[in-house]
């Protein structure tokens, strides 16, 4: 049953223009950012190069966690369009007529939108890729072992965010209300409360945040990789500038996998009971 379901919800996803309307701009985002960040690393002067041994640490990972960042947002929105739509456009109740448990219904959709999200990814790591290799070429990678577990990491990532706007999408199904709530929350109120919070000692809850733990996940991962790469006298430096959430990576991952199963157990809850017409 749960195979028809993932299937159907393919096709649907497939039939509509979000996902790659959504996938372009990401996909520039993550171009341009990562041209950024190797064309940033051939900058330093040779005072600067002499002091780190010869040669400055590959931005690469670390400005690919940083477009996963910003290319969430577009995950985050293909998800909630695509469970919120239904309700929108009124097809809901034949979905539900015609699959067995209301429940089968969103755990499939969010398998379906799961292997989208990482998808994503994927195509994200490959501009990414373009991206360095455009302003530094080979010699703007990091270690292939490091640059592919920041792409996983992130991979990961996005994945969860677009699993995160099922979720919302399903337990807020006014479409117009979910996507205005979740982008003022995510660029305005979690901003404002991540530089408020460390001001008034509070810190680690700030670092709690959704979108924090989600960084944490992945520019932590990358900033340790980085680290790794320059000498031990200048780590205490690179640490302060790139490091900047508290958590650990995978300390991140685990608190944004929190929010992210609470926010489909909210969804699960909101499906079961809400009326539909």
């Amino acid at each position: 049953m749960i195979v028809n379901v993932v299937r159907s919800e393919f096709r649907k996803i497939i039939s509509t223009k979000a996902w790659w309307a959504l996938l372009i701009p990401a996909v520039v985002v993550s171009y341009l950012i990562n041209l950024g960040g190797a064309a940033i690393a051939q900058l330093p002067d040779d005072e600067t190069l002499r002091q780190l041994g010869g040669d400055f640490p590959s931005l690469l990972g670390f400005s690919l966690a940083l477009s996963v960042g910003f290319t969430s947002l577009f995950t985050m929105c293909l998800g909630i369009i695509g469970s919120s739509g239904e309700v929108r456009h009124k097809t809901i109740t034949t979905t539900y007529l015609t699959t067995k448990g209301r429940g089968t219904v969103l755990v499939g959709k969010m398998i379906a939108y799961a292997v989208i999200g990482f998808a994503y990814g994927i195509v994200i790591v490959v501009a990414a890729t373009l991206g360095g290799l455009t302003a530094g070429g080979s010699s703007a990678f990091p270690p292939v072992g490091q640059f592919l577990a920041v792409a996983l990491a992130g991979s990961v990532a996005l994945m969860l965010w677009t699993v995160l706007g099922v979720g919302l999408g399903s337990l807020v199904p006014n479409q117009v209300l979910v996507l205005v709530g979740a982008l003022v929350t995510r660029l305005v109120v979690e901003r404002i409360a991540g530089l408020a919070l460390p001001r008034i000692g509070a810190r680690s809850v700030a670092d709690l945040l959704p979108s924090s733990a989600s960084s944490a996940f992945t520019s932590r991962l990358a900033s340790d990789f980085l680290t790794e790469q320059t000498p031990p006298r200048s780590r205490a430096d690179f640490e302060d500038v790139f490091a900047g959430s508290g958590l650990s990576w995978w300390a991140g991952g685990l608190v944004f996998g929190v929010w992210v199963l609470a926010c489909c157990v909210a969804a699960w809850w909101a499906t079961k009971t809400r009326d539909v017409h």
